[in-house]
Order: structure tokens, then C-alpha cells, then sequence
């Protein structure tokens, strides 16, 4: 027979350690047959960590279909460590999208998938190797898109990874979606009326109306007449 005894904790450093478990019987008139086996050692290796989040923009309004737009992509450190160069912001852009030129450091693959959650999203991966980030300090990239040219809805998933020989304390923040809605052009159109002067007038009187139509500061496109 055998029973477990689990243990769970925080390192508090980095670098190489020893966990050691020894097992002995507290009943002294117990005969170990084996004593050679109560003793075990298990090597492990504590790499530097730091909690890296995912953050990013793009218009939470509805794009017109073939118009320009920027998406950006940010790589945060929180600490509690500096984070060295070359870890990676990343996203990807589905095919109906044209890409722009990309900044310095970023690269464009097709054909690529990320999956955040439960959902996995196809398109073009654009990586975006960030530089070495002081602790609260963050890089992003903006990276220049064309709207598809028919209606569609979905998110961008941004994802970052730690630099190599970095871990992460806190994979909980390492990935965010950014919600899109691109659509046909349309003006949300909002009618009013006044007449002055205002309130009861005698018969007789000459009264002005005025009917406004006013084309909303939520419309994307503008109000045209035929």
C-alpha cells in the first residue's frame, strides 16, 4: 500500500534547488526491511519570472467596408521583474483583411491559426517581437488594415509570450479579444421640429416651423439626398 502527501508553494527565487523526502516509521519496534529506499530527491529548475499582459485597441464603433483602420497590439510588463528582449505580441488578421506595411519588427504569415479559449481563429499571423521592457513599461505596434469589402463580425485575438528563459507569473492575462463589426455605409438619421414663436397664438398670428433632420455623430457615413 502507498499514501501521498501533497504540497504546494511559491518559489522564492530562481535558479536550481533539491526537494528532498524522507519517510521513517514512529513505531520503534518497526523493522525497515529496506531502509536503502526512504530517502528521494527530485532536481528542479526555477526560471526568473514576470507577469506579461496582452493589451490592444481597435474602434469599438462599426468600420465601412473597404475603409482604412489600425489595430494595435501591446506587450506589458507588470513585474515584478524587468522583462528582457524578444518577447512576442501576436494576432491574427483573417484573410478578408489587406495589411499594410508593418512596423519594424513585426512579420506576416499566412495561413496561420491562434486559439484563445474554446475558439480558434484563422488568417494571416502578424508577430511583433518586443524589446526589453523595464517593470510597468509597455511596446505596441500599430498595424494598418483594410476593411473587407462585404459585412462581417468577429474579434482579434492578441496573445503575448514571455522572452526565452522568462516565465510567466500570471498566464491568466496573456491573451485579450478585440471585438470588429464591419458594415455597409448608413447614416442613423434623427428628425425634429420647433415653431416660433412657441405656445397658444391668437388666429391671425404667422407662425414658423421648422422640421431639421440631423444625421447623428454615432453615423459612420454621411446622409445623402436623391
Amino acid at each position: 500500500n502507498a499514501s501521498s502527501i501533497i504540497l504546494t508553494g511559491t518559489p522564492g527565487n530562481n535558479g536550481s534547488f533539491t526537494n528532498t523526502a524522507s519517510v521513517a516509521s514512529g513505531n520503534n519496534n518497526y523493522f525497515d526491511a529496506d531502509p536503502s529506499n526512504n530517502i528521494a530527491n527530485v532536481n528542479y529548475v526555477v526560471d526568473p519570472g514576470t507577469d506579461i499582459q496582452a493589451l490592444g485597441s481597435f474602434p469599438s464603433t462599426a468600420q465601412i467596408v473597404g475603409t482604412a483602420q489600425s489595430l494595435t497590439l501591446t506587450h506589458k510588463n507588470n513585474g515584478p521583474l524587468n522583462s528582457p528582449a524578444n518577447g512576442i505580441v501576436e494576432t491574427i488578421v483573417p484573410a478578408t483583411f489587406t495589411i499594410g506595411v508593418l512596423p519594424v519588427g513585426c512579420t506576416q504569415t499566412a495561413a496561420q491559426s491562434l486559439t484563445v479559449g474554446v475558439t480558434t481563429y484563422n488568417g494571416t499571423l502578424v508577430s511583433c517581437t518586443v524589446g526589453a521592457l523595464l517593470i510597468g513599461a509597455q511596446q505596441s505596434f500599430v498595424i494598418p488594415l483594410t476593411m473587407p469589402a462585404a459585412p462581417e463580425a468577429s474579434s482579434f485575438p492578441v496573445v503575448v509570450l514571455p522572452p526565452p528563459g522568462r516565465a510567466d507569473a500570471n498566464m491568466g492575462n496573456n491573451s485579450i479579444l478585440l471585438p470588429y463589426q464591419i458594415v455597409n455605409p448608413f447614416a442613423d438619421l434623427r428628425a425634429s421640429k420647433s415653431k416660433t414663436p412657441g405656445g397658444p397664438q391668437p388666429s391671425g398670428t404667422l407662425v414658423t416651423s421648422t422640421m431639421t433632420v440631423h444625421n447623428d455623430a454615432a453615423s459612420p457615413s454621411a446622409a445623402t439626398y436623391d
